[in-house]
C-alpha cells in the first residue's frame, strides 16, 4: 500500500489499553506525543501516531490480531538481518503504557505516469527482487505494487522501503503454513511481471535468500528478548526457536530457492 501523508485528527483515535507484562524491556518504547487519523482506509493499518520524536509511526497492535506486532517486529528484524530495506520499526508506548509495534512513516515517491514508474522499477530491480525472495521464505502473500514505497535518497539515487508483513510469518502459522503461498498470491504475481518485464534479479534474490541461512535460533532468541512477552505465547516461541536450523528449515529455503 502507498502512503500518504497523515493529516492530525481532530477527533483523536482511540487506542484501548492493552494489559502489559510486568518485565524489563531490552528496547525503550517511544512515547506517544498525538494519535492521527489514517488516510489510507486500510484493512491492516488502523492507526498513526506522532512519537515524542517528531516522528509518525503506523501502529500495529494485538486487538488486530494477537499475533500481529510480533510477526512485524520479527519480520523487520529477518529483513535487516540480509539486507531488505525496511523503516525503522520501534517499540511505541500508549499512555496507558500498552506496548505496540509502530514503523516509521516514509513517503513514497510520487509517479506521474506508467512510463515514470516503470523507470522506479528499472532503479531498485535488485532491492524488489532481493525483498520478494524474502516474502516467498516468510509466506508473506499479500506483496503487490502498493505494498512497497520508493524514496529519493543520497545523490539523488532511488531507494525501495518494503512495508506490511501482517499477512505474513507467524499469522499465518509459520513454519507450519501451507507453504509456498499461491501461484496466484499478490506476491507471486509481482514477481512474474517482473520476469516478464525483465527486471527480475535473480543474484540479488539468491543473495537474500543465502543470508537467511546465516540466521540462528540464538539471533531469534535475542530478537525475542527486545519485545514484549505477551506479544508471543511461549509454545509459540518455543516451537520457532526449536524448528529454526532444523532440516524443515534446509528445505523451507531449498524450497524457496527453487520457486526463484
Amino acid at each position: 500500500m502507498s502512503r500518504k501523508s497523515p493529516k492530525v485528527a481532530t477527533n483523536v483515535v482511540s487506542l484501548r489499553p492493552q494489559v502489559v507484562a510486568s518485565q524489563q524491556l531490552s528496547l525503550l518504547p517511544i512515547d506517544i506525543d498525538a494519535c492521527v487519523s489514517s488516510p489510507l482506509g486500510s484493512a491492516d493499518l488502523k492507526n498513526i501516531v506522532r512519537g515524542r520524536d517528531g516522528h509518525y509511526y503506523a501502529l500495529k497492535s494485538t486487538e488486530q490480531h494477537p499475533l500481529l506486532p510480533a510477526t512485524e517486529f520479527l519480520c523487520y528484524k529477518l529483513a535487516a538481518a540480509c539486507g531488505v530495506p525496511t523503516p525503522l520499526g520501534s517499540l511505541v508506548r500508549t499512555q496507558e503504557r500498552s506496548v505496540l509495534f509502530g514503523s516509521r512513516w516514509e513517503s513514497s515517491m510520487p509517479t506521474t505516469s506508467p512510463l515514470a514508474q516503470v523507470e522506479l522499477y528499472e532503479a531498485c530491480s535488485e532491492a524488489l527482487s532481493s525483498m520478494l525472495a524474502f516474502d516467498v521464505f516468510v509466506g508473506n502473500e499479500d506483496r503487490h505494487r502498493k505494498n512497497f514505497l520508493f524514496r529519493r535518497t543520497f545523490e539523488d539515487r532511488v531507494a525501495l522501503v518494503a512495508i506490511d508483513f501482517s499477512r505474513a510469518f507467524l499469522i499465518r502459522g509459520f513454519p507450519t503454513d501451507s507453504f509456498p503461498v499461491a501461484v496466484d498470491s499478490n506476491t507471486r504475481t509481482t514477481i512474474n511481471f517482473l520476469k516478464r518485464a525483465s527486471l527480475w534479479r535473480g543474484p540479488s534474490a539468491t543473495f537474500t535468500v543465502d543470508a537467511l541461512r546465516l540466521v540462528t535460533a540464538d539471533h531469534l532468541q535475542h530478537w525475542l528478548k527486545e519485545m514484549p512477552e505477551y506479544w508471543l505465547p511461549k509454545n509459540i516461541s518455543d516451537d520457532l526457536l526449536t524448528w529454526w536450523g532444523t532440516d524443515g528449515f534446509r528445505r523451507r529455503i531449498n524450497k524457496t530457492f527453487e520457486l526463484l
